[in-house]
C-alpha cells in the first residue's frame, strides 16, 4: 500500500463525476478518475461472474446473498465509493511534477470539492506556485474523532480461554467460543459506534477468540446458518480444523458412519490434515474427556479415541 489521498467531489450524480473525470483527462489524468454508480454496478456485475471468489462469498447480507449493497460494504474499506478519487502519492511513485498537476486541478474546483485527505503532503512534496500552496493550506480534511459508546455499552472482555484452541490459516491458533451470533464473528473490544474501529480482543497469551453460533435443536441450524454455510464461513475466517474433528469436539457431533473403513479413511485426512504434534495435542484433549467421564464417555470421545489410534504417530506414542 502506498500513501493515498482522497479526493471527494460534493456532487455525487454520475453526470457531474463524468465531467470531472472529463476534465481530468483533460489534465493529463488517463488512468484515474472518480468512482461513479455506473462504475460500481459494473464492478458488481462482474463479480457476480467470478465462481468462488472470496468477496462474494464474505460480504453477503444478513440472509447470506451477495447484494449489491452488501459489495458496497467491501468497497467502502477501500474508499471505492462514488464521488471518491484516491490519488498514491508514494515516493517513487509519483513525481513531484505530477503532484503539482493534481495540486492545479484541485485549486481549479475547488468549489466542487470536500476538503482533501492528504492535501498537506501534497503541497509539501509538490512543486505548485506559492499562490496555489496559500490557497489550499487549509484545504485539508480533518477526521473527527470516533464517536464512542456510552461508557455503560462498552465491552473489554476478559476471556482467557474458550471450548477449543483451534488450528488457523495464521501461525497463532485461536480459541471458538459460543456466543450471542448468528454466525461467526472474532471478539471485539467495544469501544466506539463504528464497528470498524473497534479492534479484535486479544488475550493475555495474545489469542484472538472467534464466537460461533449455538445449534438448534434439530442439529440443522447453527445460528442463520446451515452446517456447511457454517463451516465454510468459519474456513473463510481463518479455521483449519478438519470438520471430523471440530464438530464432535465443538458441537459434540456423533459422526454417522462408524465402519472401519469410514474410520481408516477419516484416519488418512487427519494425518494429512495435522503435523504429528497438532495430532497428539487433540489425542491429549480427547484422553482426558474419556478420563472424565471414563465409565459413560461421550460416544463422539470414543469415535475420535478410534480413529486417532489408527495413526502411526499417535499409535507409537501410547505404547
Amino acid at each position: 500500500m502506498g500513501q493515498d489521498a482522497l479526493i471527494t467531489a460534493k456532487n455525487k450524480s454520475n453526470e457531474h463525476l463524468n465531467l470531472l473525470n472529463q476534465d481530468l483527462k483533460n489534465s493529463g489524468f488517463t488512468k484515474t478518475s472518480f468512482v461513479t454508480e455506473e462504475k460500481i454496478l459494473d464492478w458488481f456485475k462482474y463479480q457476480q461472474t467470478c465462481k468462488d471468489d472470496y468477496i462474494r462469498i464474505n460480504y453477503v447480507d444478513d440472509k447470506g446473498n451477495f447484494t449489491l449493497d452488501s459489495y458496497k460494504k467491501y468497497l467502502k474499506i477501500w474508499n471505492l465509493e462514488a464521488g471518491k478519487l484516491v490519488f498514491d502519492y508514494a515516493f517513487g511513485r509519483t513525481s513531484s511534477r505530477q503532484l503539482e498537476k493534481v495540486a492545479r486541478f484541485i485549486y481549479d474546483r475547488k468549489e466542487f470539492l470536500e476538503p482533501v485527505v492528504g492535501m498537506s503532503d501534497i503541497l509539501e512534496r509538490g512543486e505548485a506556485p506559492k499562490y496555489i500552496k496559500e490557497a489550499l493550506q487549509d484545504f485539508q480534511h480533518i477526521e473527527p474523532e470516533p464517536e464512542k459508546l456510552p461508557k455503560k455499552e462498552q465491552y473489554h472482555p476478559d476471556l482467557q480461554g474458550g471450548n477449543m484452541l483451534c488450528k488457523s490459516f495464521s501461525i497463532e491458533p485461536f480459541w471458538v467460543v459460543f456466543g450471542k451470533v448468528d454466525e461467526p464473528k472474532f471478539m471485539t473490544v467495544r469501544i466506539y459506534e463504528d464497528e470498524i474501529m473497534n479492534n479484535i480482543y486479544r488475550d493475555k497469551k495474545g489469542l484472538s477468540y472467534l464466537l460461533i453460533p449455538l445449534m438448534t435443536l434439530d442439529g440443522k441450524k447453527f445460528g442463520s446458518l446451515t452446517r456447511d454455510e457454517f463451516f465454510t464461513r468459519a474456513w473463510n475466517m481463518g479455521l483449519r480444523e478438519h470438520p471430523n474433528m471440530f464438530f464432535p469436539l465443538v458441537y459434540k457431533f456423533q459422526l454417522k458412519e462408524t465402519s472401519k473403513k469410514f474410520f481408516q479413511e477419516v484416519a488418512n485426512e487427519f494425518s494429512a490434515h495435522y503435523t504429528p504434534e497438532e495430532l497428539l495435542e487433540r489425542y491429549e484433549i480427547i484422553k482426558q474427556a474419556k478420563e472424565l467421564n471414563k465409565y459413560n464417555p461421550a460416544k463422539e470421545i470414543v469415535q475420535l479415541d478410534e480413529i486417532l489410534k489408527l495413526i502411526p504417530s499417535v499409535k507409537d506414542s501410547i505404547k
